[in-house]
């Protein structure tokens, strides 16, 4: 993500206010980074308005702008579409805000550009991490400032003092104090929320971890399947493994360390007028005009899945079905079944050639709420990845 200028002026800071493509982004952080001829360029951190934790990175140079979102490794980078532009070592020279980087941390870079589809693709290797990134060119005059910020706060790297004190700190907490904190499990979660409610369970092989798989219904009418999944990857505190959106349909699948979870459409319904009042009437009408529709969601253990994953779905249509055993296959059966060889050698395998899931499209969102959720417990400066 680098498009470099020569000059040290930032176009935008924290909390301006800017559109482009019709639509309003928050600035929530900043990174200014210089390479080895000294050249110097800024990275801004933005959100959609309302959507916080849906992140961004715009770069922008003299005459150039590229938006940057985070994705997986592209595993066919030398099949002849991607040039190399550029390579590198860049460091951070100033850091504002909620950024995970701080002043003098460093990094190699790769930046590629595909002419066929005109899109970016940035490698950076950071000391504890390697980040991937896809880019696509924005009109500079198009991007307006609507409204500018109050001020940014930059993170100081000056004081070796404040980070001994800040170690020492830490360091007690962890031999002092014992660490309580659990993340909750997603039917730990969906048992607390108001917004579920259990609808069957579906017996199975018994397993270490019980014979029962269990199906909820979201309550909540205007929660998509987009929601739902933003709702357990937080409860999560963004520790899942992978997440799979089916390309054509409002399907999700979510693989935690030890949990199997798939969301999908109820079937419609359809009751008597008679018996709904004005309020069930307005969400019926408003769940009509946005395309939102009720949604089960099927949580196991993956033990229980490696046992018992061509069990039917519960009230399930054959889409979600078959999205239902691909995505469990090409994301945990090899793990799962190495992990226990005893369990599911019954089952056939299906050998999907390619799956419709979307593994990109949560990174982002899994990305933030993980970096939140860690600032929040540890407490520390440290860096943990850049550009980000």
């Amino acid at each position: 993500m680098k498009e470099k200028t020569t000059t040290s002026d930032s176009r935008f800071h924290v909390g301006d206010v800017i559109e482009f493509n019709e639509k309003k982004y928050v600035i929530t952080g900043r990174i200014k980074y210089k390479d080895k001829k000294n050249n110097q360029w800024d990275e801004y951190k933005i959100s959609l308005r309302g959507e916080m934790h849906a992140t961004e990175w715009l770069s922008i140079d003299e005459d150039e702008c590229i938006l940057w979102e985070l994705c997986s490794k592209i595993t066919d980078i030398d099949n002849g579409d991607w040039e190399l532009l550029e390579e590198g070592k860049e460091t951070v020279i100033a850091a504002f805000q909620k950024v995970d980087v701080t002043p003098s941390d460093e990094a190699s870079f790769w930046e590629y550009e595909n002419k066929k589809t005109q899109e970016y693709y940035s490698i950076e290797e950071w000391d504890d991490e390697t980040e991937y990134c896809r880019g696509k060119k924005i009109d500079l005059d198009s991007i307006k400032l609507v409204k500018k910020g109050t001020g940014e706060k930059e993170i100081k790297d000056d004081s070796i003092y404040l980070y001994l004190c800040i170690i020492i700190a830490i360091l007690a907490f962890y031999f002092i104090t014992p660490d309580t904190h659990k993340i909750p499990t997603i039917e730990e979660s969906l048992d607390k929320s108001s917004n579920f409610t259990s609808v069957t369970y579906i017996t199975g092989i018994e397993t270490s971890s019980g014979k029962y798989a269990y199906v909820y219904k979201c309550t909540d009418p205007m929660q998509n399947a987009d929601s739902i999944a933003r709702f357990i990857i937080t409860q999560r505190e963004g520790e899942v493994e992978t997440v799979l959106k089916h390309e054509d349909s409002e399907i999700i699948s979510i693989l935690t360390d030890k949990e199997f979870c798939f969301i999908y459409p109820c079937p419609e319904t359809e009751e008597g007028e008679s018996t709904k009042s004005e309020e069930e009437r307005l969400i019926e009408l408003i769940r009509k005009d946005t395309g939102t529709k009720y949604s089960y969601v099927f949580s196991a253990t993956r033990e229980w899945m490696l046992a018992n994953w061509e069990e039917p779905l519960y009230q399930a249509d054959s889409t979600a079905q078959s999205f239902y055993i691909e995505s469990y296959e090409s994301t945990s059966f090899e793990a799962d079944s190495t992990r226990t060889p005893s369990v599911g050698n019954q089952h056939r395998r299906h050998y999907f050639s390619s799956h419709r899931g979307n593994r990109d499209i949560f990174i982002p969102f899994i990305q933030d709420i993980r970096e939140s959720s860690r600032l929040r417990r540890r407490s520390s400066g440290g860096h943990r990845g850049g550009g980000k």
